[in-house]
C-alpha cells in the first residue's frame, strides 16, 4: 500500500508555509514516514525530499540538518568529513552530499546545503549554544524548523540558554577533534 506521492510532499510543504529562499532546520525520521510511490530504497527517498525541498527554497534557500554525533559523549574522536551522523537516513544523505559542508560541533555538529553553507557552519566559538555558532545564527536569520515524523527541535535548547533556565548549566566535555585535544561547552540537563 502506498501512503503518498512526491506531489503530494510537494503540496504539503507549501501548505505549510516553505516559501522561496528559506533558510530551514530539518529533523527527520523518513523510515518511518510511510511509503512512497514508486520509491524503492532509502537512497531514491532521501533524493525526493531533497528534490521536493529546494524545488521550493530555490538556489538561494539553505537546507540544515542536524548530523549529531555526541562524539565527546562517547570518548571518540570526531572527523568533520567522516564520523557518520546519528540523525537518521536523510541526515546522512546530506552530509555525505559533495555540495554539504558540516559544522565543526563534535557532539551537536549541522550539514548545510546552500549559498550561506560556510555562513551557518562556521563556528567562532567551543560552546554549541553561542549567539555567534548554529543555532544562534539561525536564530537571527529567522530560519524555519521543518520536521518529518519527529517532535520538537533541539533549537529549544538555545532558548533555554538565552532565558537561563535553572534545569541547565553550561557543562564542559572534552575530546579530539582530528586527534587534535578541546573543551567543548554544551548547555546541558542537571540531572539530580
Amino acid at each position: 500500500m502506498i501512503d503518498y506521492k512526491s506531489k503530494d510532499l510537494n503540496l504539503a510543504l507549501r501548505k505549510i508555509g516553505l516559501k522561496k529562499d528559506d533558510n530551514i532546520f530539518c529533523h527527520s525520521n523518513l523510515g518511518f514516514f510511510g511509503r512512497m510511490k514508486d520509491i524503492n530504497n532509502k537512497n531514491e527517498l532521501c533524493k525526493i525530499f531533497y528534490k521536493n525541498i529546494f524545488e521550493i527554497i530555490g538556489v538561494k534557500g539553505n537546507l540544515i540538518v542536524p548530523t549529531f554525533s555526541y562524539s565527546y559523549f562517547k570518548n571518540e574522536n570526531y572527523i568533520i568529513n567522516s564520523t557518520k551522523s546519528d540523525m537518521g537516513i536523510f541526515s546522512e544523505w546530506i552530509r555525505k552530499n559533495k555540495k554539504s559542508v558540516r559544522s565543526n560541533d563534535p557532539n551537536f555538529s549541522i550539514s548545510c546545503i546552500g549559498p550561506e553553507k560556510i555562513y551557518f557552519t562556521k563556528n567562532s566559538k567551543n560552546d554549541t549554544y553561542a549567539d555567534d555558532n548554529f543555532f544562534g545564527k539561525f536564530h537571527k536569520k529567522n530560519g524555519k524548523i521543518l520536521n518529518f515524523n519527529f517532535p520538537g527541535s533541539t533549537i529549544i535548547h538555545y532558548y533555554e540558554k538565552k532565558l537561563a533556565v535553572s534545569y541547565r548549566y553550561n557543562k564542559k566535555f572534552y575530546g579530539t577533534t582530528e586527534s587534535k585535544k578541546q573543551i567543548w561547552n554544551v548547555f546541558s540537563k542537571k540531572i539530580s
